[in-house]
């Protein structure tokens, strides 16, 4: 064999190996979207602390080890028709599954959206909406 045929084998062998190596690191993505007004003072104090609750679960080793939560918040006024469409966004792109949900913040946005997601499993977490429509 040539010289550049041994190097070459080589190289892809150390690719190779450094390639298995990267990927025991390789945490698979959870996402959670999050349907909140970014104008509401409620929300601006209240998203911090998720993203980082979200920081603390990823970084910890205990807690989901193989997994990295991905928090996409988008801003959602008490609006059902953007809120159906931000949750249609957030469901349809193929290269993401869509573990939970938060919000939407009133009532008549959040209705819709729990009879929406429940179709595509997706729980859903509220802090604001006060409607006993949606105490299950």
């Amino acid at each position: 064999r040539n010289m550049w045929s041994v190097g070459f084998q080589r190289f892809l062998s150390f690719l190779a190996f450094s390639c298995a190596c990267c990927c025991v690191h390789c945490k698979a993505p959870l996402f959670v979207g999050a349907l909140l007004p970014m104008d509401s003072v409620i929300t601006r104090f209240a998203v911090p602390p998720v993203q980082l609750a979200v920081e603390h679960i990823n970084a910890s080793p205990d807690i989901l080890p193989n997994h990295e939560i991905v928090l996409e918040v988008r801003n959602c006024p008490c609006d059902i028709g953007l809120a159906g469409y931000e949750l249609h966004r957030l469901v349809s792109q193929t290269n993401k599954t869509m573990v939970a949900l938060i919000g939407a913040d009133c009532s008549t946005a959040t209705q819709p959206l729990a009879q929406i997601s429940k179709h595509f499993n997706i729980p859903q977490f509220n802090f604001l909406s006060t409607s006993p429509a949606l105490d299950d």
